[in-house]
Order: structure tokens, then C-alpha cells, then sequence
């Protein structure tokens, strides 16, 4: 068993990150890396299996996904990783993404983000305030607020909303992730201006970020090759 794994999964929607992704985490760390497989081609499971650690099959077809699959790939690891980061594959990793791995940790412990202080999902009218941000988190697979969460993933399809729901009802349940560490795109302008430095993990969320995502792919290999 692990005592300390970072862990990302997706679908073969999203498979074209997975090169880059591993990438930029293997330039920044040396943990090891588990990946859940939520239903990618052969190609891109083959290509998994060669540069990640270890793969879990969560087996779904991409009809079936959910956000909930994050929650069952962390229940996964129970007996691989005493505890486990999970990064989305939307991340761009440029530091130390283990900051968060150290000998105080405890199955209480439960890191997390922040988003927007105000935000609206899309599709959605309805304003949402200090909401937590799902794609990054740490926890150990035991710990109580995460298998409330796992227990729960059926209630809402959006597991941001359900995590941030959990977390009001149990307060002092989780440890906050600074921007410095994590910081999705609509925070990033204001982040630097005000650190002039970059973050750790950027998370370029929604499809306004996915297409910054193929850019910065992009410039990435040109430098690489350069």
C-alpha cells in the first residue's frame, strides 16, 4: 500500500489531456500516480498503463458518467493509498502538488478549495455562494465526511454542490486549500495580479477553459521541442 498517492481519471472525452497531464505532474513530482479509467479507449487505457503507477477500472461507459465516479475511484484506493489527492484532468500542474502529504496527516483530515464567492453552474440561474471546489481535494479513503460524500453521490450530479452541502452540515469537517496551492481559471486574473507568481495547479474549468487547455498544450510541445 501507498501511504500517499495523487489520483486523476477520465473518459475517453477527455483522454487527449491525458499525455500532457502526466507530463507536467511527473516534471513537478515523484508520488505515485494512480488513474482511474472511466471509460477510455484501448489507446488510451494502453497508454495508462504504461505511464501511470497503477489503473483502477471504474468500467463505465461514457452514456454513464457522473461526477459521483470521482468519489468511487477515492473508495477505490482504500487498500492501495492510505491517503489520496485527487486533481481533475482539466488541472495544469507547474509546482509541488504534495505540499499536503506529511507524517500529521490523520484519517479526519479532509483538504479542500474554495470557488467563486458567488458562482452559477451551467445551465443553471440559480446563484450559488461559497461553494467549494471539487476538482482538487485530499483525503484518506476512511475518512467520515468523504464516505458521507460517497454515500450521498446519488442525491445530486454535480458533486461540487453535494461536498459543499456536506461540509455546511458538518462544519470544522474540512481544512482549506489556499489559491497559491489550487486556483480555478475565474480566480486566476486577481490571483496573480496580487502574488505575481503562478499557481501550483491552475484549473481551467468550463469549456472556456478546455479551449485555453489546447493552447497551452500547444505552446508546451513547441517549447519542449525548441
Amino acid at each position: 500500500m501507498y501511504k500517499y498517492s495523487v489520483l486523476t481519471g477520465c473518459d475517453d472525452k477527455y483522454e487527449f489531456l491525458i499525455p500532457w497531464w502526466i507530463y507536467k505532474y511527473r516534471q513537478h513530482s515523484s508520488s505515485p500516480l494512480i488513474f482511474a479509467d472511466f471509460g477510455l479507449t484501448k489507446e488510451g487505457r494502453d497508454y495508462v498503463e504504461k505511464h501511470a503507477d497503477m489503473v483502477i477500472d471504474i468500467n463505465q461507459k461514457k452514456k454513464d458518467f457522473f461526477w459521483g465516479m470521482k468519489a468511487r475511484s477515492v473508495s477505490a484506493c482504500d487498500s492501495l493509498s492510505k491517503f489520496v489527492l485527487w486533481i481533475d484532468i482539466d488541472c495544469e500542474i507547474n509546482g509541488d502538488v504534495t505540499e499536503y502529504f506529511s507524517d500529521s496527516l490523520t484519517e479526519d483530515t479532509f483538504y479542500i478549495g474554495k470557488d467563486v464567492p458567488a458562482l452559477t453552474y451551467p445551465g443553471e440561474s440559480e446563484v450559488f455562494r461559497n461553494q467549494l471546489q471539487a476538482g482538487l481535494f485530499m483525503t484518506s479513503p476512511k475518512n467520515k465526511l468523504f464516505r458521507l460524500w460517497l454515500s450521498r453521490i446519488n442525491e445530486n450530479t454535480n458533486d461540487q454542490k453535494l461536498i459543499s452541502q456536506l461540509a455546511m452540515e458538518n462544519p470544522g469537517s474540512v481544512g482549506f486549500i489556499p489559491l497559491e496551492f489550487h486556483c480555478p481559471r475565474l480566480l486566476l486574473e486577481n490571483f496573480i495580479q496580487e502574488s505575481r507568481k503562478l499557481p501550483n495547479v491552475i484549473h481551467w474549468t468550463g469549456q472556456i477553459g478546455h479551449e485555453i487547455l489546447k493552447n497551452r498544450m500547444f505552446f508546451d510541445v513547441y517549447l519542449a521541442g525548441n
